[in-house]
């Protein structure tokens, strides 16, 4: 029997436990409200609950100014969740949003929802139609935004056609899209060596190669099991090659698990990179991250789980990016405005090789770098030169600037500590070619050892022959000149 005490004390933990969070409002797809964990003094998390079904899980941790006015965890407390494209189909849903610290859905509960294809800007089957060619989507009218991104393309070619793209994307749930820069008549090996790697892992690959030259006679079958291959002229840089590939099949982009979007800016393979990626199911994962104008992942390795994939973050993105040929730009909007927007939708960024980790271990190991410069001028015969002091005065100012937290691009200043202690499976090309920002420990012997120790000297000696026009790096070359034109 309960007495009026304990109908109290339960009314009072009911109360409580519902004073922990509200929905506030729908604004188009994306209901926006508050949530707090069940002590108050600490951030939580809610997940959306449609139809009985667990769509995604975000955090309440973003400031709103009236929620420091009431009191509540300080105005850390907002949330932000897109209802998933697949429910805009004009049906009533169920709708509730659970405060997991609780596991109860916060007030008002159940919603009665329903979202329309007309709320969208852009209506999903008036997107892409895979496998159809730029010049004939023309023809069919569509009219719509990703027609006129897709109008980039020269050139679509697949194995099996659009259905057999489309029946990979959809037996493996796992799509990857590599943005290429290729003047060259033939693909080289490190675009074939990712291609292989991918589809060693269970990936559908779209190839999407950027040129200055049109060449009709490019076609999938230059690269081994390649599924799609989209030929399209230089313009908007890696961000304008994935937005091609991305809208190419966005039809089916939000049935994926899993997204890889990755670029041939670095030498090396991705297949070591398996059982970490495997291992990790954050929803928005990068290789290295960097503090540069604000934190972000370095975009030339990209994964997608699948909540930003269903929620239609990344395809919200895509649509709506800017085609520039401006550097500073294409990072702006592309590099750090992806990762604003992951940050937006309440996925995070989670670096595999974070840069807290590969900082301190950089600064750790700062003594036995100075030894390495000494020791390397010194079998050169060069040990006290003007040269060697004067890396050994640049490595100094380096390390003083990472102690001052001034932030650096990890994959250039800690290159050689990400291969040697985190088993780190690439190295930069522009590192490697041009060195901008004077990393004082990038030897070309030394620079030899560890592309052979990440599996690239292949990719490494094609690439310096066939494009950049110069010989292998020039190991046994004993000339202090050498050393710094090469670097």
């Amino acid at each position: 029997m309960v007495t009026n005490a304990g109908k109290n004390l339960y009314a009072v933990a009911r109360d409580y436990l519902r004073g922990t969070g509200q929905v506030d409002r729908l604004v188009g797809d994306t209901l926006e409200g508050w949530a707090v964990h069940w002590s108050k003094a600490r951030s939580t998390e809610v997940s959306l609950v449609i139809d009985g079904e667990k769509c995604l899980r975000v955090p309440a941790n973003r400031y709103r100014s009236d929620l420091e006015q009431a009191g509540i965890s300080g105005g850390n407390a907002q949330f932000m969740v897109k209802i998933p494209r697949r429910f805009h189909d004009g049906r009533p849903h169920s709708v509730e949003v659970i405060n997991e610290s609780t596991g109860r859905a916060i007030k008002p509960g159940k919603l009665g929802v329903t979202i329309g294809p007309e709320l969208l800007e852009r209506p999903l089957r008036e997107k892409s139609i895979i496998g159809v060619a730029p010049e004939e989507q023309a023809r069919r009218g569509t009219g719509s935004s990703t027609d006129q991104l897709l109008a980039y393309s020269w050139r679509i070619s697949g194995h099996g056609g659009g259905a057999g793209l489309e029946q990979q994307i959809k037996e493996k749930r796992k799509l990857a899209v590599v943005a290429a820069w290729s003047n060259h008549p033939t693909f080289l090996a490190c675009h074939r060596d990712i291609v292989s790697d991918l589809k060693r892992m269970g990936f559908a690959v779209i190839l999407v190669n950027a040129s200055d030259r049109q060449d009709e006679s490019r076609t999938c079958a230059e690269v081994d099991d390649l599924d799609c291959l989209i030929g399209r002229p230089n313009e908007g840089y890696d961000f304008g090659s994935w937005a091609t590939g991305i809208l190419h099949c966005a039809d089916v982009l939000h049935d994926l698990d899993e997204l890889i979007l990755v670029n041939d800016s670095a030498f090396g393979r991705i297949a070591p990179l398996e059982p970490r990626l495997s291992a990790c199911t954050a929803p928005f994962v990068c290789l290295t991250d960097s503090y540069q104008v604000s934190h972000h992942g370095q975009s030339y390795f990209l994964r997608f789980g699948r909540e930003p994939l269903e929620s239609g973050a990344v395809l919200d993105f895509f649509e709506r990016y800017p085609f520039t040929n401006k550097k500073r730009d294409v990072i702006r909007n592309g590099e750090i405005g992806l990762s604003t927007a992951m940050l937006d939708g309440g996925f995070g960024i989670h670096a595999l090789f974070p840069y807290e980790q590969a900082s301190a271990q950089w600064i750790e190991h700062a003594p036995k770098t100075v030894g390495l410069i000494k020791e390397t001028y010194r079998e050169l015969g060069l040990y006290g030169s003007k040269t060697m002091n004067r890396r050994l005065d640049v490595l100094a100012e380096q390390v003083e600037s990472v102690l001052r937290n001034v932030p650096a691009n990890p994959s250039h200043l800690f290159w050689r500590t990400l291969i040697s202690e985190s088993g780190f499976p690439f190295i930069k090309r522009e590192l490697l070619l041009k060195n901008p920002i004077g990393v004082a420990d990038l030897f070309p012997m030394m620079t030899t050892r560890y592309v052979e120790a990440i599996g690239a000297e292949n990719q490494v000696v094609e690439y310096l022959d066939l494009v950049a026009g110069i010989p292998l790096i020039q190991s046994e070359q004993k000339c202090d000149q050498r050393i710094v034109a090469v670097n």
